[in-house]
């Protein structure tokens, strides 16, 4: 879609890393494209091992694994969305197999 509209769930920097949560259209019950972006100072990363995990308002867990960006230089997650509430998320990503592990955690309303 053209869709030019861009949610932001959550923007987080720690220690030169950015990462970059956006939805492109609003949260709906089912599918939704969760986008997340790596940045090291300005520069989008790709081949980093993402982790997504998931906690829906029941206490459920999900996760996503992702390692290549799309054309808009995301890793783009299909998340799927089975009930309104308060959703928790954790992105784990390491630049190198053995790396450091980053963390950045949200949350977001789908009401």
């Amino acid at each position: 879609s053209l869709n030019a509209k861009e949610i932001y769930l959550s923007q987080q920097t720690t220690k030169d890393y950015s990462v970059h949560v956006k939805v492109y259209d609003d949260l709906k019950l089912g599918d939704n494209e969760f986008n997340v972006k790596i940045l090291y100072k300005t520069k989008s990363l790709d081949g980093v091992n993402v982790n997504l995990k998931v906690y829906k308002p029941n206490g459920e867990v999900v996760e996503y694994n992702s390692n290549k960006v799309n054309d808009k230089k995301n890793y783009s997650f299909n998340v799927t969305l089975s009930e309104k509430g308060e959703y928790g998320y954790v992105i784990t990503y390491n630049i190198m197999t053995g790396g450091v592990t980053r963390t950045s955690k949200g949350s977001f309303a789908f009401n």
